[in-house]
């Protein structure tokens, strides 16, 4: 029996009904053009075989049939709220902590679509409705397409526009390319969701939400939320082949901004005091109407290097910190050695690559090292050194490595005397690491760079009293025997 309560769609109805004496209140979506029946029934398949996988991520279908007039229908459990209401009553202004933990639950739910591998291709904040348990349930599948499939089970028609206008990607503007994978206009789709959920505005045309003052950091007036910008400008991009599409970076990022904002570990507090201006004028930059508007080719290029150098010097403003224990550390040892804090440049990679060991410590990444930028003052070593001595330097020398968009950082121990630079073996399971690789511009990526030079300097304080005993037992420290 149906109640009177009705939602129109593009291709089916809603109605809201009571099923017998069942408790609780069904949704019924009834086509209505018997002609798309095809389609209406591999939405009853998928959606029922995503439930059985999935659980409450996708909605339950309860009961399928056909009117008396032959429009088939399906019977789902009615639930009356969705992501839109809560856009509406603008709910995660004042608690964009909850808002940011909302974006991560449905990128969870659609990590497990594109899984599949399929592409929900009509994602809005309407289509995805809140469960009795609080939780997030995907609806709407009808336009869910196998990106591996061909021919007639695609259920598409080249002209056909798909999505809903606001969130559509451009590349489906005008009608599906089916020769394209549809899971990256997803990606797309979330970026627009996430800036209506936490903003609660109205969605904007294209890209608009990425000019100035129309971000989440400007609408919020807090400038912790700019990470939220950064990864929707990724997710915006109008090229489907460059568009983020990684939902393990997603994830990441968004939790790195919900991190900030909980009073968690900050990402670099003390250290990006150092650099403010620089990443002030970056953002400038990336969200000025003028760069938006150049050239997106030199654009990404261009960002790409001031970020890089941003990376660099935020390692070294965080390795920095760790001056005052180095002075005291060199005042104890009364001038017989002494510890640094420095850069370290790439010239020195380019020969301590010819070092097997230290190809097999950057492992699958060592065949990238050719397409890394070429930079001079790459990032920061801590060096321990006898003075007057025949003891050769000891060093963790720290690179950040980029190919692409891709950063890594790595520190690796190596005894160095500035012309055949030898990777100390023994060392290498206490004093090593590579560590990404994280996406250029996003919050992993300051985190990842801030955590490096801290960790670096660290390890580099206990190494100091490692070569000192050893100088004191009488080791030939050049020697790689010493160090096992």
């Amino acid at each position: 029996m149906s109640t009177g309560i009705q939602r129109a769609g593009g291709q089916a109805d809603v109605f809201q009904v009571r099923r017998g004496e069942m408790e609780g209140l069904f949704a019924l979506k009834r086509l209505r053009n018997p002609a798309r029946g095809r389609r209406f029934a591999q939405e009853v398949e998928l959606t029922k075989s995503l439930h059985e996988e999935f659980g409450d991520a996708f909605v339950e279908i309860v009961d399928v049939g056909r009117d008396g007039e032959g429009r088939d229908y399906y019977v789902m459990p009615w639930l009356d709220r969705s992501m839109q209401d809560e856009v509406d009553q603008s709910i995660f202004i004042e608690d964009p902590i909850a808002g940011l933990s909302r974006l991560l639950e449905l990128a969870a739910i659609l990590e497990c679509l594109h899984g599949r591998p399929l592409a929900h291709r009509d994602l809005k904040p309407a289509n995805v409705l809140v469960n009795g348990a609080g939780g997030l349930t995907v609806a709407d599948l009808g336009l869910v397409l196998d990106p591996q499939a061909d021919g007639p089970d695609r259920l598409t028609e080249s002209a056909e526009a798909i999505g809903s206008r606001y969130y559509i990607a451009p590349e489906n503007e005008a009608g599906m390319n089916e020769a394209v994978d549809q899971r990256p206009a997803d990606f797309y789709a979330f970026g627009k969701i996430a800036w209506v959920l936490m903003t609660g505005a109205r969605v904007l045309a294209r890209e608009d939400q990425l000019l100035p003052d129309n971000t989440v950091a400007d609408r919020l007036s807090d400038v912790r939320l700019s990470g939220v910008d950064d990864l929707c400008r990724l997710l915006l991009h109008t090229d489907p082949r460059v568009r983020l599409a990684n939902w393990s970076t997603v994830s990441d990022e968004l939790s790195s901004v919900r991190n900030e904002l909980s009073g968690g570990p900050r990402i670099d507090e003390q250290g990006r005091g150092q650099i403010a201006e620089s990443l002030a004028a970056a953002r400038a930059f990336r969200t000025s109407r003028v760069a938006y508007e150049i050239d997106r080719e030199r654009q990404r290029a261009g960002e790409r290097d001031q970020v890089v150098s941003e990376l660099r010097q935020l390692a070294f403003a965080q390795a920095e910190q760790f001056a005052g224990e180095v002075a005291s550390l060199n005042n104890e040892l009364g001038g017989y050695f002494q510890v640094q804090v420095q850069a370290v440049s790439l010239p020195i990679l380019r020969r301590l690559l010819a070092d097997t060991a230290a190809v097999a410590a950057l492992g699958p990444v060592a065949k990238n090292v050719s397409r890394f930028n070429q930079e001079e003052g790459s990032t920061v070593e801590f060096c321990i050194s006898e003075l007057g001595g025949q003891a050769p330097t000891l060093t963790i020398k720290g690179w950040t490595l980029v190919a692409g968009d891709e950063v890594w950082f790595w520190r690796i121990p190596v005894l160095d005397d500035r012309f055949s630079p030898r990777v100390v073996v023994g060392l290498l399971d206490r004093y090593s690491g590579l560590d990404g690789p994280y996406r250029l511009g996003l919050a992993g990526a300051r985190s990842g760079a801030a955590r490096f030079g801290t960790t670096l300097c660290a390890d580099g304080l206990a190494l100091a009293a490692d070569y000192i005993k050893k100088l004191q037992a009488g080791l030939d420290l050049s020697d790689q025997r010493s160090w096992s």
